[in-house]
């Protein structure tokens, strides 16, 4: 009983890994960092199609679980980077909850359609950038230029 006391001494609030979904990408590089050394496979990351369906599952079992879907996904890949075809089943079947906009635009220009993927995924995002340019699969720099360019906010 008196370590229970010693260690209630000082209290770490950690949100659960849903409310961090920032967190996600920054982990999956990490786990797969670690684990593709460990297993020795080289695996150098992960598709932005794969990474997407990790961030938009709810992680009950919150970091250990992600952890434990990246070594699996490691083990089952057969080439250098982790794809929707490694991720587990029920993570991959999981129904889109929300239309693309990329999927039902009428003809535009490049530059309009470039601008409302970018502006819808910023609104997904919560205007969370650093994921935005994570899911785009572009760096951070790239997109801040871009919402100057196109005055998204």
């Amino acid at each position: 009983m008196d370590l229970y006391y010693r260690l209630k001494l000082i209290e770490i609030d950690i949100p659960p890994l849903r409310e961090r979904v920032s967190d996600i990408p920054l982990l999956v590089n990490y786990f797969i960092t670690r684990h593709s050394a460990r297993l020795k496979k080289r695996v150098r990351g992960i598709s932005t199609k794969a990474l997407n369906l990790l961030v938009r599952h709810d992680w009950p079992g919150n970091g250990r679980e992600l952890e434990n879907v990246i070594q699996r996904m490691i083990i089952f890949t057969s080439t250098d980077l982790l794809d929707v075809d490694v991720v587990p089943a029920d993570l991959a079947d999981m129904k889109e909850p929300r239309i693309r906009t990329a999927d039902y635009i009428w003809p535009q220009s490049l530059e309009e359609v470039e601008m409302s993927v970018i502006a819808k995924t910023l609104q997904e995002n919560n205007g969370n950038r650093a994921l935005t340019a994570e899911i785009l699969g572009i760096d951070k720099s790239t997109l801040w230029r871009k919402i100057k360019l196109y005055k998204i906010e």
